[in-house]
């Protein structure tokens, strides 16, 4: 498989719009194998620009305030650790897209920074320092 597969209610659904005759199993296994991919070639430094998923950690700031937390695949394998950078702001039409910046160490070694798009769920843009 070159996408995730969802199982939902006994199918199996991938981003093309189609269904699979799959077992969980299977589903879980294709996606692991996928996972793993995506996070070697986040090591091997294949591209510098990535589309990940940010996990918060609870209680790590001061008085309880979420202020890091892990950068992620959609399989959950943690790719690089990130602190935000600022307060949220609104961007686009009528302001309704609330977003955050942030900086990050990558399991790579390498420094990164990018946009989090905190109004439209728990992922972000982020690409390489120069």
């Amino acid at each position: 498989m070159s996408n995730y597969v969802f199982h939902y209610e006994g199918k199996a659904f991938y981003p093309e719009g189609g269904t699979l005759v799959r077992t969980h199993e299977e589903v879980a296994s294709d996606n692991a194998a996928l996972s793993s991919a995506e996070v070697d070639a986040f090591k091997t430094r294949e591209s510098n620009r990535w589309f990940v998923y940010v996990r918060e950690l609870q209680n790590a700031g001061y008085y309880g305030l979420r202020w890091r937390g892990d950068l992620t695949t959609f399989n959950g394998a943690k790719l690089a650790d990130f602190e935000w950078c600022g307060p949220e702001y609104k961007a686009g039409f009528g302001a309704y897209s609330r977003r955050r910046n942030l900086r990050a160490r990558g399991i790579d070694g390498r420094d990164w920074y990018g946009t989090a798009y905190v109004s439209s769920g728990n992922y972000a843009r982020i690409r390489t320092c120069v």
